[in-house]
């Protein structure tokens, strides 16, 4: 199972795209260029294009290892007396109702949500055409300002009720007074430390990845904390950029940081959530 998860990650690292405007350059990665090109972009074409090229090298050549993944999580499962994989995940959360509460949460916000998507397609469909948007139905992914249409503050400039109104940010100032990549994580690193929480440790500085490495080798950029169950080794991988929402990054980032340096001198079973959940819900 190892070995399939590892090729799907060497791959993820690997995703490189030819630009949409010239296919003589084939270097843009998803961090930066990929995840700007789809928050700034207003050309739906474009975006589609991009989309489209990520997913295809992100899926079709994984497909083999994750069917080997999900057979080999299902052996497993199987061997420890759970009846599916499935079964096995939701153990974690030791609710036998978990499913059924979930599926309560979802149906109460379902009214909520419809209104929200429902206003999104019309904003959308007002900006890009009928020819891109439908009336009812799925809202383009591409369109979302994010590559897995996680959250939608990249298009606010489009889809915000007070045009007059925008979203607040502070990043043409930061790079106006010079900030850089380090600077950002000591504001953060300050900042929890007036919460009187730790310090980070020197070593942090010494063994983290804060900025994206300039030797050509793959990375995956997506920001992550890493505990290395070692007293005071903790370390970021973030290739940091300087603007407002790697600033919010950083202090994210760094929020998990605190909890490992918080909880390390506690036997290792007692270092992460109460359940996978728990990581989800603070965490990457």
């Amino acid at each position: 199972m190892l070995d399939a998860i590892n090729n799907m990650k060497e791959n993820y690292a690997k995703i490189k795209v030819c630009d949409y405007h010239d296919s003589s350059k084939c270097d843009l990665a998803l961090e930066p260029e990929l995840t700007e090109i789809l928050a700034n972009s207003r050309d739906s074409e474009e975006l589609k294009y991009y989309w489209q090229q990520w997913y295809d090298a992100a899926g079709a050549p994984t497909r083999e290892d994750f069917q080997t993944y999900v057979d080999l999580n299902e052996e497993a499962a199987l061997l420890n007396n759970y009846e599916s994989g499935a079964e096995s995940w939701l153990s974690a959360y030791e609710d036998d109702t978990f499913e059924q509460q979930v599926d309560a949460v979802i149906e109460e916000l379902r009214p909520f949500y419809e209104q929200i998507h429902g206003y999104v397609r019309y904003k959308l469909r007002e900006f890009y055409g009928e020819d891109v948007v439908s009336e009812k139905g799925p809202i383009p992914m591409h369109l979302l300002g994010n590559m897995w249409a996680q959250g939608w503050g990249n298009i606010a400039d489009i889809t915000s009720p007070f045009g007059d109104r925008q979203l607040l940010d502070v990043t043409e100032e930061m790079v106006r007074q010079g900030y850089n990549p380090i600077q950002m994580f000591e504001m953060g690193d300050e900042f929890f430390q007036s919460l009187n929480m730790t310090k980070v440790p020197q070593t942090f500085w010494d063994k983290s990845i804060l900025e994206k490495p300039d030797d050509g080798r793959d990375l995956i950029c997506h920001a992550s904390a890493w505990d290395f169950s070692k007293p005071d080794d903790v370390r970021i991988k973030q290739c940091t950029r300087v603007t407002m929402e790697q600033f919010f990054t950083v202090h994210h980032e760094l929020g998990h940081i605190q909890y490992y340096l918080q909880y390390q001198h506690l036997p290792s079973v007692y270092r992460s959530g109460a359940n996978p959940g728990f990581h989800e819900a603070v965490g990457d």
